[in-house]
């Protein structure tokens, strides 16, 4: 009778067992399902691509209904969070903001991300390509004076009203890399968005203080700009300006990313170390735009950041 009973129990311990591996196959199987599942209802969506969960896409953005192909990179977080949109070569001829993009979506790593970062390498590839500086081929219109632009109106126009629609539409904050254009050189700097709601001007003021430059500026505009115009829309936008005369050094792009990276940390979008600073940024409200009153020859008794 013992031994019957210890069979039984034996037998009752085995198929209990059995039964338990069926069941955690069975959770597993499900858990995979609808780890699947979550995976593909968390798909970041931009100009009809749709990146999952963890990847790091790297090619072209057709917007504007295809005229307009942008390389670019999306990194899209395992973590939910904000977006942030990243823009350079928007004035095709300033190349630091390029080298910049290029550099950046190669090194962040996707396991400290949480959210989504997209790098517009270069706005304007063919005027890029053909060193056209800071004006359309077509239409000889500089696209950073153009927003919202017009769907309907000249290249340059079509161009700004497809990034509203299509890049400003997925971001909630945005940064915007410029440089001095191939004529003109300039002290590193960084306006912040000025217009717009109470909120959306403080966070871009925090953006600003984050950049490692001698001085942030608060743009009064509204429209126009690239940022300027996200802001009016609700989203914190920032402008860097480093660089310029036509040319990058390995200096100027490495502050850069350090500057991106340390904004990105205060988004709560990149996980680092906060990376140093040489300057606490002194903000700048008076501001004053003086162009020559007659055409001629210029001979400056001062150089940026005397």
């Amino acid at each position: 009778g013992i031994r019957y009973g210890q069979r039984w129990k034996r037998s009752i311990i085995i198929r209990h067992q059995c039964l338990v591996s069926k069941q955690s196959k069975s959770k597993n199987h499900t858990g995979r399902i609808e780890c699947e599942m979550m995976k593909n209802e968390n798909k970041f969506q931009i100009a009809g691509l749709e990146i999952t969960p963890g990847e790091r896409w790297q090619g072209t953005l057709m917007i504007g209904g295809g005229e307009f192909v942008l390389p670019a990179a999306v990194l899209h977080g395992e973590k939910e969070g904000k977006t942030v949109l990243i823009t350079a070569a928007v004035h095709p001829g300033e190349y630091v903001g390029v080298e910049t993009a290029v550099e950046l979506a190669n090194e962040l790593k996707m396991e400290k991300i949480t959210g989504t970062i997209v790098i517009v390498k270069v706005v304007c590839p063919e005027e890029f390509e053909q060193r056209a500086g800071s004006l359309c081929l077509d239409d000889r219109k500089n696209l950073n004076r153009q927003f919202p632009g017009d769907e309907k109106g000249t290249r340059t126009q079509r161009l700004a009203s497809a990034i509203k629609k299509e890049l400003h539409s997925v971001a909630d904050y945005y940064i915007d890399l410029h440089s001095g254009d191939e004529y003109e050189d300039l002290t590193p700097f960084v306006y912040y968005a000025g217009k717009g709601e109470k909120e959306v001007i403080e966070v871009s003021r925090k953006m600003a203080q984050h950049v490692d430059v001698p001085y942030m500026v608060r743009s009064n505009v509204e429209s126009g700009g690239s940022y300027n115009y996200a802001a009016s829309c609700g989203i914190p936008s920032i402008l860097i300006e480093r660089g310029g005369m036509g040319r990058w050094t390995r200096e100027e792009v490495e502050s850069n990313k350090r500057d991106l990276k340390n904004i990105l940390r205060y988004l709560g979008i990149y996980r680092t170390s906060r990376g140093y600073w040489n300057h606490y940024p002194m903000e700048v409200t008076d501001v004053v735009y003086q162009s020559a009153n007659q055409a001629g020859l210029w001979y400056p008794d001062k150089k940026p950041g005397d």
